[in-house]
């Protein structure tokens, strides 16, 4: 070879390499700003707000929801409340934007005990509920996330719950470090959801939530992620915020955020929970995941040292602003509206104002202004979940095409030129209309502790997309609605919400429903198909699913046995397969389902598919059964009856409702407190097991349709040992067909605590009514009680959590 040649192909070498490190750079540069698909939204929000579209409802009804703090939270409002601040911890205002039931949970979901739930900051539970929702409404099953690189970014504050309380219940003082640490927001949920990637708890003040969702966007461009949860909540558990703000005089009496208005008089506080799941677009595109909005650009500053430590700084605004918008690599003049800060304070609002004129406010054309509102005018100021909900809200709008007005806006603060200003406030609501480019808004907040953030948001390409419609064809085949839930009411509840969701969309297609419930979401232990031949049918079947009674073609376990009626024998085997609680592959079912003749059904599948386009649809959330669980109750409420049920007992704070079913095998004990025949010993409260045991008794029993809440066993000197199961059933009418009851009289039966003797003689339980379930089991001499009852607290120190150890003798 010659020196030219050798020189040729070196240089087509470099060339060549040169040419690849252009393109790896170039890859790196996009994958560095590629945008952020939001694939799911989960909130809570005053005025009994609990979606997105609850929160839109609000937002474009232009509703009010600051109220006085309700009465179900425990504070001491003759104590507390003083118009004229005459007494130390006293506030001027206790109205707000507070949440509804906010001390309601279902720990048992979690599997969370009710002493743990009781213990944690109800901050946390928000948390956990609105990630679960989140990945439900992205169409992703969560627990197919556990063992995931998923991350979570959760903003919030230094929690209030627990102070003040004077009488903590015995055994929770340990629970309660635990339950109050402000790293448990992001640590609860990589718990319960089993999730591998970063976890951090953010705290910047009112702009925690949009630090967290900068953080999050971060780390999945860095690759440290595939899917990222990020979010805020705010909780008032005490008014110990109200008392604070309202010695600085910074609190609107009226408990308003009048933002940018003249009327302002300070800020109000409010309450609420927003999630975000969050994905790199090019990933949400080919896992056809569907995207409310585009994160294009974000931006953090700090206010550095400015005009006082609680002052905001509008220069360091102004510099977020224009990062967010090099990160998005846009001009200012792409952007239509902001969702401002504005809590309501005349010089913050001012400040804010202006920092948005310099810098989205000049060269405007005078018909395309920057429209500037904010939901705190709706809600009042949530602090770290606020910037969450502005997402949520600014997201919809998208989505919408309109801007719904910002309240107590008619009458501007004075110091801005509003008609040079090239932004206009939302006096009213506005249309939003396509103008050949996608929408774009923003979304700012400052956090008292100086840290600003802005978001650049923009319309997902699909969300004008129109869904397909309903198949009209003959031949289509009957696919199966399949249901679950972790207990018989919420099965009930799930069955409900999906009958009043089809009822509201008549255009959804019921292929579509029927590959998104099974594919999409998680399957519980309490199940049900319903065979939709047509939606009329499918209604039906849900209505009676939901009321507890029969239908044609619903089929529930158990009792579900049989081939499900009117559909092809691949899918009936499924149904019958999933029904008995086994892991079915629906999708590969789905797709073998065949088409129908005319007028038939076939017995055998063939090997022509199912259409191949079905897509996933946003289906109703998981219906949480929630009880009360709050350390602020003056006392704990005495037990009432609750109509319907069987079981009302209140302990410590704890509220169970239903009926407490003891099953135990007679294997006699040794315990020296036994007498003779007693036959079932069971611990009542202390156990709450879920390591499978459960489940396998539960078949064995033959009493699958009863939900297990724990597990236990009691071994004695020899070794031999005694398995115990406890259920709890909302209505006896939810016990198996076939199972018949018979009342025990009070003569025949006895209630021993450890070490105690008989429990009638201390007053701590008042036993009301106890049957002998008559199912016969399927284990030899198992035999079943349920008992109905009314435990009262007790104050002998020494059983120390006397009611922990419970035994039901029956003679």
């Amino acid at each position: 070879m010659t020196d030219d040649a050798k020189l040729l192909a070196y240089l087509k070498r470099v060339t060549a390499e040169l040419q690849y490190a252009k393109r790896q750079l170039r890859d790196l540069e996009d994958a560095s700003r590629e945008p952020i698909a939001v694939v799911g939204m989960a909130c809570r929000a005053p005025g009994g707000v609990d979606s997105p579209e609850g929160l839109w409802d609000l937002v474009s009804g232009e509703v009010d929801a600051v109220r006085e703090v309700p009465s179900d939270r425990g504070w001491d409002l003759e104590r507390v409340y003083d118009a004229d601040m005459g007494g130390v911890g006293t506030t001027y205002t206790v109205d707000g934007g507070f949440l509804d039931d906010v001390a309601g949970f279902d720990p048992e979901f979690f599997g969370i005990s009710p002493r743990d739930a009781l213990a944690m900051d109800p901050q946390q539970r928000l948390l956990l509920e609105c990630a679960w929702e989140a990945c439900e409404r992205a169409c992703i099953d969560p627990t197919s996330l556990m063992g995931s690189d998923t991350g979570v970014f959760a903003g919030g504050l230094a929690t209030d719950y627990g102070k003040g309380v004077t009488r903590i219940p015995s055994g929770m003082e340990g629970l309660l470090q635990i339950g109050r640490i402000s790293n448990m927001l992001a640590g609860r949920i990589t718990h319960a959801l089993g999730l591998q990637g970063p976890a951090l708890a953010v705290d910047t003040g009112c702009s925690s939530s949009l630090v967290a969702l900068h953080l999050a966007c971060q780390a999945l461009r860095a690759g440290q992620c595939s899917l990222a949860l990020a979010g805020g909540v705010m909780v008032y558990s005490t008014p110990e915020h109200f008392v604070e703000y309202s010695r600085l005089g910074m609190l609107s009496r009226r408990g308003r955020c009048r933002s940018y208005s003249a009327a302002a008089d300070g800020m109000g506080w409010g309450e609420g929970a927003g999630m975000l799941l969050l994905e790199r677009l090019s990933h949400a595109r080919r896992h056809r995941h569907r995207v409310f909005a585009q994160i294009r650009g974000t931006a953090l500053t700090s206010d550095g040292r400015g005009n006082g430590l609680l002052a905001p700084n509008g220069l360091s605004q102004q510099q977020a602003m224009r990062r967010a918008l090099r990160d998005a690599g846009i001009p200012p003049h792409h952007v239509d509206a902001v969702e401002g800060h504005g809590t309501g304070t005349v010089l913050g609002d001012t400040l804010e104002a202006r920092a948005l004129q310099q810098v989205y406010g000049r060269d405007r054309h005078p018909e395309r202004p920057l429209w500037l509102g904010s939901v705190k005018s709706n809600i009042a100021h949530s602090q770290a979940a606020a910037g969450a909900i502005g997402i949520i809200k600014m997201s919809m709008a998208l989505g919408h095409g309109v801007l719904p007005r910002s309240l107590y806006s008619d009458l501007p603060v004075p110091d801005i030129d509003w008609d040079r200003a090239g932004v206009r406030l939302l006096k009213e609501t506005v249309s939003w209309p396509s103008t050949g480019r996608p929408r774009m808004a923003a979304v700012s907040g400052t956090g008292v502790s100086g840290v600003n953030a802005h978001v650049i948001l923009e319309q997902a390409a699909d969300q004008d997309v129109p869904r397909r419609p309903p198949s009209q064809d003959p031949r289509a085949p009957a696919v199966p609605l399949v249901i679950s839930a972790r207990t018989p009411a919420a099965l009930r509840a799930q069955a409900a919400r999906l009958r009043a969701f089809l009822q509201d969309r008549p255009e959804l297609d019921t292929a579509d429903v029927a590959h998104s419930l099974a594919t999409t979401r998680t399957s519980f232990a309490h199940r049900a198909a319903v065979p939709a031949e047509d939606r009329d049918q499918a209604l039906r079947a849900l209505g009676a699913l939901a009321e507890g009674t029969t239908e044609p073609g619903l089929i529930r376990n158990p009792g579900g046995r049989g081939r499900a009626a009117g559909l092809p024998r691949v899918t009936a085997d499924a149904v019958e397969a999933y029904l008995n609680g086994e892991t079915v592959g629906w999708k590969t079912v789905l797709a073998q389902t065949p088409p129908l003749e005319a007028g038939t059904r076939p017995v055998e599948a063939d090997t022509r598919p199912v259409e191949a386009d079905t897509r996933p649809v946003e289906l109703p959330t998981y219906a949480f059964q929630r009880r009360r669980y709050w350390l602020h109750d003056p006392r704990p409420a005495p037990a009432t009856e609750v109509p319907g049920s069987d079981l009302s007992l209140q302990y410590q704070g704890i509220e169970h409702r239903g009926a407490l079913v003891v099953a135990g095998l007679t294997t006699p004990t040794n315990n020296a407190d036994d007498q003779d025949g007693l036959v079932a010993v069971t611990h009542v409260w202390e156990r709450f097991i879920a390591d499978g045991l459960a489940d396998r008794l539960t078949g064995a029993a033959g009493n699958s349709a009863l939900h297990a809440v724990y597990t236990d066993y009691e071994s004695d000197h020899n070794g031999d040992f005694t398995y115990l199961l406890g259920y709890a059933v909302d209505d006896p009418a939810a016990l198996p067909d076939g199972m018949q009851i018979r009342r025990i009289p009070a003569s025949k039966y006895a209630v021993f605590t450890s070490g105690r003797g008989p429990l009638l003689k201390t007053g701590l339980a008042a036993w009301r009514r106890i049957w002998e379930l008559e199912d016969s089991g399927r284990l030899p001499g198992e035999r079943t009680y349920v008992a109905d009852f009314e435990v009262h607290e007790h104050h002998d120190p020494d059983l120390q959590d006397g009611l922990s150890r419970i035994y039901v003798g029956i003679r």
